[in-house]
């Protein structure tokens, strides 16, 4: 197995995992937000955030790269 495989598989398990975390409410309670004042945002800590963000860019220059390519 490629290392590129073993990253994709590791990064997607990562996210899902702090998806899940997420709405088990492990990452904590489910607040207030938006302009129609409805409940359903969570705070996530920063380091969370930051990973899933990244692993979003991330994804996007993969692709872009992959189309590139071919």
């Amino acid at each position: 197995m490629s290392r590129q495989v073993v990253a994709l598989v590791l990064v997607a398990t990562v996210a899902l995992v702090a998806v899940a975390a997420s709405a088990v409410g492990w990452l904590g309670p489910v607040a207030v937000c938006g302009a129609d004042r409805a409940p359903g945002c969570v705070v996530w800590p920063m380091p969370i955030s930051d990973g899933l963000w990244a692993a979003f860019i991330l994804g996007v220059v993969a692709l872009l790269g992959w189309q590139l390519r071919t």
